[in-house]
């Protein structure tokens, strides 16, 4: 439920609050004050269209904010867990636009896309009016509507859970197919894998044969650094053994007369250690290190031949044994592929089949519903002022053999007038006629509906008398399950409010600024009575307003 609107430098309006209560709330005003302007601000905080003409002269920036309880509605809180902008049960839907036209949106404080702020949107208010497209002309949507007067919640969810398993098993049936496909290709498979088999690469082996490689290739070099390294450690006459040993011999003497010196003698000690230990590593890497010109050649020429054999797999040579790996894997499924895709075929005919027992039976509770939904729209519209139109819902068969939302579509179509011909919902000419069916259908809905809000935006245009009044009647009656907004030009549909806005246009330090105010039930009485026409309110005038609203109660 829409619990507070607040916005600033919006078209006319310099800053509004607004808090809203359940049931039916009317906005009232005289023609051209800016009713339809708090329409127009909250359908921006539910993903419409920005404008940069939509900030208020002189501004920089308009800011909307509407706040929803949805203390009630599990649905809007799944989904507002399932995209992590949850936040102890508060709604909150901000929108902001700068004079370059650039606009930013936000769920509770979070920044979203417009996408995220229309879809929450669609689950919190369902705007109605003479030129706001809806829902109720979305084929998908009709369909929804039927299924929720049809209770067909629980077989909705086994049919779209059969629907997915079966969707499973086709992707993993399209693997199967795709392999078949390549069966002629086998041969060539066998052939690659066979090569890499017989290549027997080891792991980590062309790390290893590389850093080998490396070493032979230099290996005259290494010989001769190494030698001249243990000449210059320990066999010239000057060596840096001899050098450390006659240095230890200058300064040991001196720490039993200096200790500051005891730190040095100690480090050439250590010193002393690491070369005898580099020396003796050195000798035995020699003695070890014979490099052999056949081992050089017999390296290079393995890794030629797995270099050759990768760029013929157009891999890297790490990866050839997952390479080899894989092509095993998919000569084993070639090899059993046509059991496999007969065990799924088997799997599948038997899902198939539990679909269409489900989908058989969706569809004539579908059909039982539509006759139902029909005849009672139908009804509302003889008290609508469409005297001898009719409703109907007709049906037509998908050419999927199975789908998540059963066999068929459905379509809302209507005959406005006798005599003429009935077309679907969303080609119906007139705005009016499609706000009044609109307003039908939502009221025989309501039980069922899903969204907590509804605003009608002057359905009420084309209609008067006692036909005003019955439009009073339904959304009063709307209302008492869903919270109602209305924006009116008719006394009759605003006395049926359970509470009443004045929007009027003022001129305030030479700009014009359109302004809101709460009635009381004095005040009430006279906007009613302002409405009903006249030069001035009379008592005459007053006294009817007093009796209309005594009715509607």
């Amino acid at each position: 439920m829409l619990q507070h609107l607040t916005i600033k430098n919006f078209a006319l309006i310099e800053h509004y609050e607004i808090s809203f209560d359940r049931g039916m709330t009317v906005l009232t005003g005289e023609t051209g004050a800016g009713k339809s302007i708090l329409i127009d601000a909250l359908s921006l905080t539910l993903g419409s269209r920005a404008d940069s003409k939509m900030i208020r002269a002189g501004q920089e920036r308009c800011d909307i904010t509407a706040e929803f309880n949805i203390d009630q509605l599990n649905h809007v809180q799944g989904w507002l867990k399932e995209h992590d902008l949850a936040e102890d049960q508060a709604c909150l839907l901000r929108r902001t636009i700068n004079s370059d036209g650039k606009s930013r949106a936000f769920i509770n404080g979070q920044p979203v896309t417009l996408q995220q702020l229309n879809e929450l949107g669609e689950l919190l208010i369902d705007i109605h009016g003479q030129h706001e497209h809806h829902f109720l002309l979305k084929r998908d949507h009709q369909l929804l509507l039927l299924d929720e007067f049809a209770q067909n919640n629980a077989l909705l969810q086994s049919l779209r859970s059969l629907y997915d398993q079966w969707q499973t098993l086709e992707k993993q049936k399209s693997h199967f197919d795709q392999l078949q496909q390549n069966n002629s290709q086998k041969e060539f498979l066998n052939f690659q894998y066979q090569e890499l088999k017989e290549l027997a690469l080891q792991t980590h082996e062309v790390e290893t044969l590389d850093a080998e490689f490396k070493t032979l290739s230099q290996a005259e070099d290494i010989l001769k650094r190494c030698h001249e390294s243990l000449t210059l450690l320990a066999e010239e006459e000057v060596s840096m053994t001899s050098v450390l040993r006659q240095t230890q011999q200058l300064l040991g003497p001196l720490e039993s007369i200096d200790s500051h010196l005891n730190n040095a003698n100690k480090n050439l000690a250590q010193a002393d250690v690491l070369i005898h230990e580099t020396i003796l590593d050195l000798r035995q890497y020699l003695s070890h290190f014979n490099p052999s010109p056949d081992r050089l050649e017999e390296i290079s020429s393995r890794l030629d031949h797995i270099h050759r054999i990768a760029r013929k797999h157009r891999v890297k040579p790490e990866a050839l044994m997952e390479t080899m790996q894989a092509l095993e894997t998919k000569l084993k499924e070639l090899e059993h592929a046509d059991e496999h895709l007969a065990q799924l075929e088997k799997a599948q005919q038997a899902l198939l089949d539990q679909y269409q027992a489900l989908a058989k039976q969706l569809s004539k509770q579908r059909l039982q519903a539509a006759k139902r939904l029909a005849k009672a729209v139908s009804e509302e519209m003889q008290r609508l002022a469409m005297t001898g139109g009719e409703f109907e819902i007709r049906f037509q068969s998908r050419d999927e053999s199975i789908h998540a939302s059963g066999a068929e579509r459905c379509e809302f179509w209507v005959r406005p007038n006798p005599g003429q011909a009935a077309q679907p919902l969303a080609k119906t000419a007139s705005g009016g006629e499609l706000s009044r069916i609109s307003l039908a259908i939502q009221v025989i809905l309501a039980a069922h509906t899903v969204v907590p809000t509804l605003i009608f935006d002057e359905v009420d245009v084309g209609i008067g008398g006692a036909t005003a009044s019955i439009v009073g009647q339904l959304l009063k009656q709307l209302a008492n399950h869903v919270q109602v907004l209305c924006v009116t030009h008719l006394p009759q549909v605003a006395a049926f409010g359970d509470h009443h806005y004045q929007v009027q246009k003022m001129v305030v330090d030479q700009q014009t600024i359109a302004s809101l105010k709460k009635l009381s039930a004095k005040s009430r009485q006279e906007e009613i009575a302002r409405m009903l026409g006249g030069v001035s309110i009379t008592p005459q005038s007053l006294a009817h307003a007093k009796e209309m609203l005594a009715q509607a109660k």
